[in-house]
């Protein structure tokens, strides 16, 4: 059954607006249950005000599949997530357009025969209160999207990261994404996390982080910045760990391994922890070091899976819970701190294994 109401894992940031997943499942929505311009009714086949007995004062609807101007609020929302405005604005109009005289809010449903608010559920503060909300998201005053301060992960997928970022991109199309938490706070766009892409292949952890300003420095450019991933020991050893970042940011989970590599650096690097600190222990050479594109914001990174285990190479089954950080160079002050964190708990998934889904592109 095509059902409106799911269009609330979207309104409220389960599923990402921008992904594939919610452009198709909106667009099937409406084909099947948009009336009278920018009217949505609940489900196929709606009979609640018109030939249901439960329907509280009979046929007030007159048709099936009356609007539920709730459900055009939750539309509303999504094409307001996705920027579009002017399309959020004309639901907005239509639920004015249909409310009682002076204002006063529709109860659930209105008539697509009548163009009027039924009367008999006149008039519900549920209702209201959606236009209320919609209206203050459109306005940027309101924000309801909630997102977890910890993804579950795990895809298997082989990436080819080269030095040219932009030509890799194409690759991460059906790779899981996961949305930085909205309430972070950042001191920069370049380094405040605005997706982060993780798949793992038998050798190598992928990861790919979209920034929220769509551009980064260039090589050894201020303002400098850098990419770090705190990981716990995918085989959970006893090696010393702490719980806070480099630079004092605290971790979601304490961490044995920090890998990263700054703006003005060619070294990709390894940290232990050693007398209750981050301590350089190697370089990685193995592997391409991660690479970053000014012009979009996208950084990747390749991480060989062995780097983040006690006792050889992680292997499918073995988690891991990482924190994935922007780190910033202030250029007054030239002090690094921590800018910007998104934790996950990783799984080292296996060829034809199901995938965790986040969202994808």
């Amino acid at each position: 059954m095509v059902d409106s109401s799911s269009d609330a894992a979207i309104v409220y940031g389960m599923i990402d607006a921008l992904s594939s997943r919610a452009s198709s499942h909106i667009s099937t929505i409406l084909s099947h249950l948009q009336h009278d311009g920018y009217g949505v009714a609940r489900y196929d086949g709606d009979t609640f005000y018109y030939t249901s007995p439960y329907s509280p004062a009979g046929n007030e609807a007159q048709s099936d599949e009356p609007s539920w101007p709730q459900m055009s609020a939750y539309v509303a929302l999504y094409n307001i997530y996705k920027g579009d405005l002017t399309t959020a604005l004309s639901y907005l109009q239509w639920m004015v357009s249909r409310s009682g005289v002076g204002y006063m809010a529709p109860g659930e449903a209105v008539s697509r025969i009548t163009l009027k608010p039924l009367p008999s559920t006149m008039i519900e503060p549920v209702t209201a209160a959606w236009f209320v909300l919609t209206a203050l998201a459109y306005e940027g005053k309101a924000d309801i999207r909630i997102t977890p301060p910890q993804y579950n992960v795990g895809a298997f997928k082989t990436i080819n990261v080269t030095s040219t970022v932009a030509n890799d991109l194409p690759q991460y199309s059906n790779v899981p994404y996961y949305l930085d938490n909205n309430g972070s706070v950042s001191g920069s766009g370049d380094t405040d996390i605005q997706r982060v892409y993780i798949s793992n292949d038998a050798s190598n952890l992928y990861i790919r982080i979209k920034n929220m300003s769509g551009h980064l420095s260039a090589y050894n450019t201020a303002p400098k910045f850098g990419v770090n991933v705190y990981a716990e020991d995918y085989k959970h050893g006893t090696a010393a760990s702490l719980p806070t970042a480099m630079y004092g940011g605290a971790l979601d989970h304490a961490a044995q391994y920090m890998i990263g590599r700054w703006s003005d650096s060619n070294n990709y690097a390894v940290f232990k922890v050693s007398g209750g600190a981050w301590t350089f222990d190697h370089f990685i050479t193995g592997v391409i070091a991660p690479q970053w594109d000014p012009n979009t914001g996208n950084i990747e990174m390749v991480i060989p899976l062995s780097e983040l285990s006690s006792a050889g190479s992680a292997a499918t089954g073995d988690f891991s819970n990482l924190t994935v950080s922007l780190v910033r160079q202030n250029p007054s002050t030239s002090v690094w701190s921590e800018d910007d964190m998104q934790a996950v708990h990783d799984r080292i998934m296996t060829s034809g294994e199901a995938w965790f889904y986040g969202n994808v592109e």
